[in-house]
């Protein structure tokens, strides 16, 4: 028996389409956030259901317009006769920090301009690497539940979850002698991993004066002098059009698939013009055999459009990227 539940979206009288969750999985929350933030969405449907049920699904499925989020299992790909792609949950960014400091400075100021890293001196930010847990609660408190819940305005993990990430040590970002901010390190040999991190209060304040260049520098150039091999910049969702992801390629990020991380199919039944302007500029980020590449609505060519930065890209721009695959 699989698990069947069925969604339907709707924005106005004519505009609904529907999601079929198939085994194992759920809707990822960051589809919510990213392209579900203007629908009403509405569960119509939750049942078990065998094999015969699940060739009558397929009918539907290609009959209705609807997306499919499936289990990553060939027999349900098979018998939903799945137009699909591989997805993962979430992707890693990393730094090839053996390429040396010179070539880890060329490589992230193809994005970022000197006068950014001008600023961290003229708002005095400092540093210091903290070698105990001490303090963790608060910083949990004021720097990130806020940036969760103002910023990025997802559910943020318990506090006992949180304190994992910092079985080694922290970076704490001062300025004026109070701390604004901290990512949280952890070490695997010669990989440095960064998991979490905030700012203090969230504050609109400390981002105009940049809060966030401030954490990644001072985390690279702990890295570097570490001797680390590579730096983790941590997990982020799986879209070219995500904020996140897109910040951590400019200091030039590699995305790659870690494989503890959870993979599903996601596949699509009849598209319309709706569901096209829902994805058009919000690249998904899939998987063949061991490449990542760009799953794409709308277009034509080589190129694809980035809404997050207004631009019209090819995949050299991410680096980790390595195909481009259309739903038209």
């Amino acid at each position: 028996m699989f698990s069947v539940t069925k969604f339907e979206l709707r924005k106005n009288r004519n505009f609904v389409f529907y999601i079929y969750c198939v085994g194992k999985v759920t809707v990822p929350d960051y589809f919510f956030s990213e392209f579900f933030l203007d629908l009403k969405i509405k569960e119509i449907g939750r049942e078990k259901v065998g094999i015969f049920s699940l060739l009558k699904l397929r009918n539907s499925i290609s009959n209705e317009y609807c997306l499919v989020f499936c289990e990553k299992s060939n027999l349900l790909k098979l018998l939903l006769n799945l137009n699909a792609h591989i997805v993962p949950f979430l992707v890693d960014q990393s730094i090839d920090l053996s390429v040396g400091k010179k070539g880890v400075y060329d490589n992230y100021h193809k994005h970022l301009k000197s006068r950014e890293f001008r600023k961290l001196k003229r708002f005095r930010y400092t540093c210091e690497v903290k070698n105990k847990a001490d303090g963790l609660k608060k910083i949990y408190e004021k720097m990130y539940l806020p940036i969760m819940k103002e910023r990025l305005k997802i559910k943020a993990e318990k506090f006992s979850d949180f304190k994992k990430y910092f079985k080694d040590s922290y970076l704490l970002v001062s300025q004026n002698k109070i701390a604004v901010g901290f990512v949280s390190l952890m070490k695997e040999n010669k990989l440095l991993i960064m998991r979490r991190l905030g700012v203090l209060d969230a504050s609109k304040e400390l981002y105009s004066k940049s809060i966030m260049i401030a954490l990644y520098y001072f985390l690279v150039e702990y890295a570097l002098k570490s001797k680390f091999a590579f730096l983790s910049l941590g997990y982020s969702a799986p879209s070219l059009n995500n904020g996140v992801l897109i910040y951590k390629n400019k200091w030039g990020a590699k995305i790659s698939h870690n494989d503890e991380i959870f993979t599903f199919y996601f596949g699509v039944g009849k598209i319309n013009k709706q569901i096209s302007e829902i994805f058009y500029g919000k690249p998904l980020i899939c998987m063949k055999e061991d490449r990542l590449g760009a799953l794409v609505f709308g277009g034509k060519g080589n190129k694809f459009f980035i809404k997050k930065i207004n631009k019209m890209i090819d995949i050299s721009f991410f680096q980790g990227i390595d195909f481009l695959l259309r739903f038209n």
